[in-house]
């Protein structure tokens, strides 16, 4: 089950994510999403050291809709340069690739 994605995207809230994960599940653009809370972010913007608390969505899905999952999270997203980091998977156990694929539609 190569085709199986992971999408790493920082959100500003809980709420944010919840609403970026509810509609793609909904939509059927990826199986299941994992929020994660209590995130601090150090990162340089627009020439000043930011620091920010953020909530990190995880979001699984196959290759051939990273694509249009992306567009929909930059729709959906408040940051104006919203990091989504698409990270691709060597194995995933047998059921819960089929899961995902069946989950989606591709």
């Amino acid at each position: 089950m190569s085709e199986v994605i992971m999408l790493y995207v920082p959100c500003n809230d809980i709420e944010e994510a919840k609403k970026i994960a509810r509609e793609l599940v909904a939509n059927r653009q990826v199986a299941c999403a994992n929020i994660l809370p209590g995130c601090t972010s150090i990162y340089e913007w627009q020439g000043k050291i930011c620091e920010e608390q953020e909530v990190i969505l995880v979001m699984k899905t196959m290759n051939s809709l990273h694509m249009e999952v992306e567009k929909a999270i930059t729709d959906l997203h408040s940051y104006d340069c919203p990091g989504i980091v698409a990270l691709n998977t060597d194995e995933v156990n047998l059921p819960f690739g089929e899961w995902i694929e069946k989950s989606v539609s591709t």
